[in-house]
């Protein structure tokens, strides 16, 4: 859905699975996401910094 969205809106934007990181990659994004409270998926960073949904969309 947020992937057909930024197609839509024409956002530039990289797609990687949690899966497809390496464990210290996999672990610094979640340690981060649970920093900021927003654990919900995606996980969504602009610039290395974690934003809302609502901020793109």
């Amino acid at each position: 859905m947020v992937k057909y969205l930024l197609n839509k809106k024409g956002v530039e934007y990289t797609y990687k699975s949690l899966s497809g990181l390496s464990e210290d990659e996999r672990q610094s994004l979640i340690n981060q996401a649970q920093s900021n409270n927003m654990t919900d998926l995606p996980l969504i960073f602009k610039d290395g910094v974690q934003i809302e949904k609502s901020e793109i969309l």
